[in-house]
Formats: C-alpha cells, structure tokens, sequence
C-alpha cells in the first residue's frame, strides 16, 4: 500500500492533496484495478484512497456547493491558480448585505467545482464597493496568509477605515462592525484585539491623533454592545486589555 506512485506529476499536474488536504478521496473513475494504473496519467497507481495526483477533468467535478452567507469569498488578484489548473469553473450569483440590511445580488462570481470556492476579482470588487459604498460578506483576500492580520484583513475588506480620505462616520464604521459579528464573520474578541492593538501602537504619535480618535470611539461601542451579551461570554474574553488611555 506504500508503493511509490510513479511519475507524480506529469504534464504539470498539481497533487490532490494540495487541493483537498483535509477532505476523502473517493472512488476515481481513472483507476484501472487489474492494472493498478490510472488511465488519465498513464502511470501507476496503488488505488482511489491514496491516491495523489489532481485531475484536472471538467467531466468529474466533485463539489457544486450553493452560496449562503456563511460562505467565504475569495478576493483574488491577477492570475487564480485555478484558471491555470483549468478547473471546472463556474458562473454563480452570490449576495451580500448592503447599508441597512439591503440585499445585494452580485452576478458572474465564480465558483471553482474541484476546490469548492466562491471567488471574486479584486477590481470588480472593489467596482462594487464604490457603487454600493458597503458591502458586508466573508472576505478572504488570496495569499493573505498572516493570521495575526485576519481581523485587520476582514475588517478592511468590509469597508472599515479611520482614514480621513473616506470620511467613514462613525455610524457607517460601527454598522460595519456590528453586522460583523451578528454574521459570525468575525467576534467581539477579534475586533477588540484589533482596536486595542491599532490604539496602543499608535497613541503616542501626533500623526494618529484623529485615527485614536475614531478607534477608541469604536471600542466603545463594541464594550456597550458586549453589555448585552450573557455572563459567560463576557468572562472569556475580559481577560484582555482594553485600556485606550
């Protein structure tokens, strides 16, 4: 069962495993049982389960998941990994949420059949933003792998900024927020840390005396809103420090 797989990648073809780290193989209609070859790379192979090599083969898609606004979509810029792989991609409509809960219907999202994601280009979402001022959604910008910068990435990609070329009021900054945490896109602890940590870096330069400003007026809202939240919550994330003075 631990034969070596001959010829891993040919013709460039990407490992499975790149792909589906975390999900099962199942039955692969390449595999030749009384050969132990696989048909489509023509080497050997020791079965479906261990399998190795990605096949980049519109006829045998494996996923055609729906958008629900649970669902993660992709900010890619450039190239995507899976138009150069050639996966099965195709066109479906997501929505998200708008200025007073409004309901926004993007059309022409991609959505890839082999990685089962939702995908977006950055310069069509960035048009959106600019015609619909917010849009609310789980955003993950491609290649954006520094996890202590999640809470600032999705935060940014929701619109949230102190930066006076905006002009954000504090009303659209903390709906931003709000909406955030009600879509369990992101919790009160991450946006506290993120505030906490932008106020605590920044207090002490003149530069940001306006951005302290807003961002302290932020946690503010977010420690009233957690007053609301039971008991227990409260004491899980009261042991950090979210002193703005």
């Amino acid at each position: 069962m631990n034969k070596k797989i001959e010829n891993p990648t040919p013709n460039g073809i990407v490992p499975r495993s790149k792909f589906f780290p975390d999900k099962d193989k199942t039955d692969c209609p390449y595999y030749i049982a009384n050969t132990r070859k696989c048909s489509h790379t023509n080497s050997s192979c020791v079965g479906p389960i261990h399998c190795s090599m990605f096949c980049p083969d519109d006829k045998y898609p494996r996923f055609n998941s729906e958008w629900s606004k649970e669902t993660t979509l992709y900010i890619y810029k450039n190239s995507l990994i899976c138009h150069n792989e050639k996966h099965p991609i195709v066109s479906r409509s997501v929505w998200l949420v708008g200025r007073d809960d409004l309901k926004i219907t993007i059309t022409n999202a991609e959505y890839c059949k082999y990685c089962d994601k939702f995908y977006l280009e950055y310069e069509r979402f960035i048009s959106l933003k600019k015609e619909f001022g917010i849009l609310i959604g789980n955003f993950v910008e491609m290649y954006a792998t520094a996890t202590s910068l999640k809470a600032e990435s999705t935060l940014h990609l929701n619109g949230y900024t102190v930066d006076q070329r905006y002009n954000l009021s504090a009303e659209d900054r903390q709906y931003i927020i709000k909406k955030l945490i009600d879509m369990e896109i992101l919790t009160y602890k991450d946006i506290l840390e993120y505030l906490n940590f932008f106020i605590n870096t920044h207090k002490n330069d003149d530069r940001f005396l306006f951005a302290v400003a807003k961002w302290t007026e932020d946690l503010n809202f977010v420690l009233l809103q957690m007053l609301k939240l039971p008991p227990h919550i409260i004491k899980e994330i009261k042991s950090l420090d979210f002193g703005s003075s």
